[in-house]
């Protein structure tokens, strides 16, 4: 930013811009929790004195932050989706509905997965016994299942795309097909 004011140009490029941007949001995401997480404990230290050790332990402040981070978005995502189907309800046409619902059941599926699973994990460590394996399993989940899911939600319910991915694989010898 510093090296753009000095150079004083009228432009600034992309990729810049999108740096900067990302940075200013992700390092003000990270101090509103932090600031939120200092007020807890001051409202812990002098609220209740005599249960503060209990209360903030690592394991609590590492759940209450990761349950945080969680349910802002969650939230969000929800009153999107009662936004959506309130307007998915005024459709009059039950083709119409029926696109609709199918254009969000699979962006919700992946959701729940990744809310799910996480929410799973971080709730695990407060469960005595619960396996090191079942919480590498579910953050494994939580991380890749999205990702795989992307490029079918977002390509491949495209029809143009399934065509072109179609015609690619039957002329591939992988999956041979008429020609």
């Amino acid at each position: 930013m510093l090296a753009v004011f000095r150079s004083n140009p009228h432009t600034v490029s992309f990729s810049a811009c999108f740096t900067q941007t990302y940075f200013f949001l992700a390092l003000a995401s990270i101090e509103s929790f932090i600031l939120l997480l200092m007020a807890y404990d001051r409202y812990v230290a002098i609220c209740h004195p005599l249960h503060y050790p209990a209360r903030m332990t690592i394991s609590y402040v590492s759940l209450s932050v990761g349950l945080s981070i969680l349910l802002i978005p969650l939230f969000l995502i929800l009153l999107s989706y009662v936004k959506i189907l309130l307007s998915v309800l005024r459709i009059s046409s039950s083709a119409g509905r029926a696109k609709a619902v199918s254009t969000c059941s699979s962006h919700l599926l992946v959701i729940s997965v990744f809310f799910l699973t996480t929410a799973g994990v971080f709730i695990s460590y407060r469960i005595p016994g619960t396996s090191v394996d079942s919480r590498v399993m579910g953050s494994v989940i939580q991380n890749v299942f999205p990702a795989l899911m992307n490029p079918i939600i977002y390509c491949l319910r495209t029809k143009e795309i399934r065509d072109s991915l179609a015609k690619t694989l039957n002329k591939s010898s992988i999956f041979p097909g008429s020609k």
